[in-house]
């Protein structure tokens, strides 16, 4: 079911990352598509800030996981980021680690999911990005139940 599908421009992405933290709110699992530069770890760390990360947010590219501490979640004080991009099988993510992350209730922001669905639990939000011009971005946001 889609629940959010809107354009934005950078100026609007803090309230875009609220309406996003309200619908996240029943989710463990939320990933996020799109091409390169289409703006996901930069929604991904607007997202945080709503949540009350004060860390610095970045793409965990080469560790697979970040974690950061938050204190203003629905659930727990944790969330876990993961970024996909790099692995090569399912069979490397399970020898990471992953599944003990995205199966452990606490809030996983996954970029590259198409690199591990097989990973990811059907029960998530998903989250696609793409360009529309140099600072404009649409949002289309998808609840899967199974």
């Amino acid at each position: 079911m889609i629940m959010m599908d809107i354009s934005y421009f950078r100026d609007d992405l803090g309230s875009v990352a609220g309406q996003l933290a309200s619908l996240a709110a029943d989710y463990s699992i939320c990933t996020f598509e799109g091409d390169l530069g289409a703006g996901k770890t930069t929604l991904i760390a607007a997202l945080c800030s709503s949540w009350g990360v004060k860390d610095t947010v970045s793409s965990p590219t080469y560790a697979l996981v970040n974690q950061y501490e938050a204190s203003n979640l629905p659930k727990g004080n944790a969330i876990y980021h993961l970024d996909l991009y790099r692995l090569k099988s399912v069979a490397e993510g399970i020898d990471a680690g992953l599944e003990e992350h995205l199966f452990s209730g606490v809030i996983c922001l996954v970029e590259w999911p198409s690199r591990g669905w097989k990973l990811i639990p059907a029960r998530r939000l998903e989250v696609n990005l793409t360009v529309v011009g140099p600072e404009e971005r649409r949002l289309r946001v998808i609840s899967r139940e199974k």
